[in-house]
C-alpha cells in the first residue's frame, strides 16, 4: 500500500511527547494530471463496501457473447476514454505501477475489442479502476468484470475508495450492486 501511494519517509513526520509519538502524517509524492504533487497518504475517507458473497452471487446476464481475460493495461491507453472521471491520485496509472504486482487487470471483450475492465489488488479487496465504454454499459459488463475480479480476493471485503460521488454513472453502477457510500473525502489542493 504505502508503495502504491509513492510514501517517502523523507518527507514524512512525527510529533512526540516525551518519547511517545502522539501525531504523524505520512507523505508521498507522484505525478498527478501531469503535475508533480506532494499526498498525504495516512487517510482515505470514502469507501464503498460490500461482502464478496453478495458480489459473487450477482453475476448479471450479458446479452452479447463476451470474453473476460488477464490483460497488461498498459497496452491499452484508449481505456482512458471509459472514464467518466479521473481516478483519484492513490487509483492512478502511477499508483498502479508502483506496485503493479499486487494487482490483476481483467478486460471484457468483444468482437476481439476491449469493451471494459477492472483493476482489482485481490490483498485488500480494493476496485481500483472499473469502467466499461459508453455505447456497452448497462449490458452486464461491469457486473461481470466486478463478478470476475472479486473470484481472486483474499479477505472478506470488497471496497472501491475515492470514486467520484458526483459522477451519476458510478454512483448508479455501485447503488445496482447494494454499494452505499460510507465516508466522503475532501480533496485539498495547493499549488506551491
Amino acid at each position: 500500500m504505502w508503495k502504491r501511494r509513492g510514501f517517502n519517509p523523507h518527507l514524512s513526520f512525527a510529533a512526540f511527547e516525551n518519547d511517545n509519538i502522539v501525531a504523524f502524517t505520512f507523505n508521498g509524492v507522484g505525478n498527478f494530471n501531469g503535475q508533480k504533487i506532494g499526498f498525504e497518504v495516512t487517510r482515505e475517507l470514502n469507501y464503498f463496501f460490500q461482502a464478496n458473497d453478495e458480489i459473487r452471487n450477482d453475476k448479471k446476464k450479458v446479452e452479447t457473447p463476451c470474453i473476460i481475460d488477464k490483460i497488461d493495461i498498459e497496452k491499452y491507453p484508449s481505456v482512458s476514454d471509459f472514464w467518466d472521471f479521473y481516478p483519484s491520485w492513490q487509483n492512478s496509472f502511477e499508483a498502479i505501477s508502483r506496485a503493479s504486482e499486487d494487482f490483476i487487470t481483467l478486460g471484457a471483450f468483444v468482437d476481439n475489442k476491449l469493451v471494459g475492465y477492472c483493476v482489482f489488488e485481490p490483498s485488500s479487496g480494493d476496485v481500483t479502476q472499473i469502467a466499461v465504454d459508453k455505447p456497452f454499459r448497462r449490458q452486464g459488463f461491469g457486473s461481470l468484470l466486478l463478478h470476475e475480479a472479486v473470484k481472486f480476493n483474499k479477505i472478506a471485503k470488497t471496497k472501491l475508495l475515492n470514486a467520484d460521488v458526483s459522477c451519476s454513472s458510478i454512483v448508479e453502477f455501485l447503488k445496482s450492486k447494494n454499494i452505499e457510500i460510507s465516508g466522503k473525502q475532501f480533496e485539498m489542493i495547493k499549488k506551491i
